[in-house]
């Protein structure tokens, strides 16, 4: 059901033998967990979000040349990421 060896590919992870059989298991019951949800009926009396949005602040954040200092590639002054949407993959 999962390509674990493509989803480790896709997130940049390195996952040992050992580990995938437990966490193919472990995805196909976060799959079939939420699939029960689909069938669940939901009431909701109150549809406004007005009441939980909260006013936007400016707030400090993290300075630009130290987030630029963690990016793996630079493109002028954007993080460069690679495609991997849409990307083919050679088939195993």
């Amino acid at each position: 059901m999962f390509d674990i060896d493509k989803i480790a590919a896709l997130s940049k992870l390195r996952i040992e033998d050992a580990q995938k059989e437990l966490l193919t298991l472990q995805m196909q019951q976060m799959v079939e967990f939420v699939s029960h949800l689909d069938g669940m009926e939901v009431e909701c009396e109150n549809t406004s979000m007005v009441e939980h949005i909260r006013e936007d602040r400016i707030v400090p954040s993290m300075k630009r040349e130290e987030l630029f200092a963690n990016a793996p590639q630079m493109m002028e002054e954007y993080i460069f990421v690679p495609q991997v949407v849409g990307e083919k993959q050679n088939e195993s």
